[in-house]
């Protein structure tokens, strides 16, 4: 039952965030604009991995539920009192034929978003193992995704103010989240591995509203398809390397090795950029 309910929810999550991209699509805003939109995204994640930890002597492994199921009503609540959406004549229909932009958009996409969402989730679990408090290694591990609420908005600035510099500003920032990541493989001072996940949330954060845009203008006849698509192998990687992130704490290092693969991973996928042809 707990897993029907927890495929209820990603279902629910992941229409409801690529209906909200192609609301901000036909709204026709600004690429800061839907940045910011990408970054309130990231929130949720972020303050559940700051906040749980903190509730979990007082509430049990029911935390996450509890703290989940307040935030819904919250939302759910604000949203039934919102102004409707007017409807709007339907656009040009295509079939979303996959090609190697979309895939190379996917690769960077995931290894931003998709490891940030990784190594957010077990760094509490990697820092408390070597040693760290509980307490502090939750605030370090949710900068992994609180960060991003940063970048977005400001990549989706620079790709409207700065279109030629977009290619250099995602390859910096995909170096610069793929050396955060590894850093925290290595037996460095707690103040060094948080700044290193700050780094690497701010880095993640970045290519977002460059990658979205990139993946709309490849496919118009099929944007909201395409932005699913990409969004889709940044999902795809959660589901299949949170389990095998969690297997490396059963070897050498106590999940070191772990982080040193994703930050590798992550690097790699410079090899994307070119591809992508922003």
């Amino acid at each position: 039952m707990a897993l029907v309910g927890r495929a209820v929810v990603g279902v629910g999550s992941g229409a409801g965030f690529v209906a909200g991209v192609e609301y901000m699509r036909a709204a026709n805003p600004s690429p800061f604009l839907q940045g910011l939109y990408g970054g309130s995204t990231m929130a949720g994640g972020g303050l559940a991995i700051a906040i749980v930890p903190q509730l979990e002597a007082w509430l049990g492994w029911r935390t996450s539920y509890w703290t989940a199921l307040t935030i819904a009503v919250a939302v759910g609540l604000v949203l039934a009192t919102a102004p409707g959406d007017q409807p709007r004549e339907a656009g040009i229909r295509g079939r979303l034929v996959v090609d190697r932009r979309l895939v190379a958009l996917g690769c960077i996409h995931a290894a931003t978003f998709g490891l940030s969402v990784i190594a957010a989730d077990w760094a509490v679990e990697l820092l408390t193992h070597h040693g760290h408090g509980k307490r502090l290694s939750a605030i370090a591990g949710a900068l992994f995704l609180l960060a991003g609420i940063v970048t977005r908005p400001l990549g989706g600035y620079v790709a409207r103010r700065r279109p030629d510099q977009v290619r250099v500003a995602v390859s910096t920032a995909l170096a610069a989240c793929a050396t955060g990541i590894f850093a925290l493989a290595l037996p460095l001072p707690f103040a060094v591995l948080g700044l290193a996940a700050l780094v690497a949330g701010l880095a993640a954060g970045f290519p977002l509203a460059a990658v979205f845009s990139r993946a709309q203008r490849e496919r118009p006849d099929a944007p909201a398809a395409a932005v699913g698509f990409v969004n889709g192998v940044a999902v795809l990687t959660i589901v299949v390397g949170i389990p095998i992130a969690g297997l490396a704490f059963s070897l050498p290092g106590n999940g070191r090795i772990g982080f040193a693969v994703m930050g590798l991973l992550c690097g790699t996928s410079l090899l994307a950029v070119r591809v992508a042809d922003f």
